[in-house]
């Protein structure tokens, strides 16, 4: 029987990749993963996770912000006199210098992925009206037939990096009506703290679900069946699996 799994934000870390999909025995061929986006800038293995995707034959991935930087800098390096180069500096402080430098490991897969990652839609909905989309939605995103106006650059930003969307819905407003199930990434859990561990695994709040657990940063890399809830959790905090690197932490994790 065919599954469908929906994973968060991977930030390079294709060992944790890797040992979810070997915990559910992932079928490549049959089963369906519907990936909420930044793939990219953390850990050092962007290129080998982007890889493993690509072996996924029914494979849906969502585009990031992570993403878009990525296609961005990796097309092209501002000089400091261009304006875009503060944005730049903004990538490499928050995860981009792994990437850019995974890259010139593996100079001769950056064009596939480029295109792989530039082409990947902004959001999907499936057969039971549930929304997967990166960071989360406003009402004026909607054009007339229902679909999101993503012609349009703001609401283009909105999908991939807006934080108000889970803020309104943490704190108890309900603004996914639109939608049976709404899956998103962006804001790690790990930013909400409340005591019981909530902040370790995703967080349900009415009907939105936050998938993000903090895999760049000291969290786990965190999978869910759809059909099913069950929730799957890399073995290791994603720092474990990379103990000399920073991520996109202040400092590195060292196994004693």
């Amino acid at each position: 029987m065919k599954r469908t799994f929906v994973i968060g934000d991977t930030h390079g870390a294709y060992l944790a990749l890797k040992n979810l999909l070997d915990q559910v025995n992932f079928d490549y061929e049959n089963d369906k993963l519907i990936c909420l986006g930044d793939v990219c800038d953390g850990w050092s293995q962007t290129p080998e996770a982007i890889e493993l995707l690509l072996s996924i034959k029914n494979l849906v991935y969502v585009q990031g912000n992570h993403d878009e930087w990525a296609v961005m800098f990796l097309t092209e390096i501002p000089s400091w006199k261009d304006e875009m180069y503060d944005q730049y500096r903004a990538w490499m402080h928050h995860g981009g210098k792994a990437t850019l430098e995974a890259y010139e490991r593996v100079p001769e897969l950056k064009e596939k992925h480029i295109k792989f990652l530039a082409e990947a839609p902004y959001y999907y909905i499936d057969e039971n009206n549930n929304l997967y989309v990166h960071a989360g939605y406003q009402k004026n995103c909607f054009k007339d037939d229902g679909t999101f106006n993503i012609e349009n650059s703001y609401i283009r930003e909105i999908l991939l990096w807006d934080r108000q969307f889970w803020n309104d819905m943490y704190t108890g407003r309900n603004l996914a009506t639109d939608f049976n199930k709404v899956f998103i990434g962006h804001t790690p859990t790990l930013n909400y703290p409340n005591g019981k561990g909530e902040h370790l695994k995703p967080i349900l709040r009415k009907n939105v679900i936050n998938m993000d657990t903090g895999a760049a940063f000291t969290g786990k890399l965190s999978m869910m069946n759809i059909d099913t809830e069950e929730l799957y959790q890399s073995e290791l905090n994603v720092q474990e699996y990379y103990p000399r690197e920073f991520g996109r932490n202040q400092k590195a994790f060292i196994r004693q």
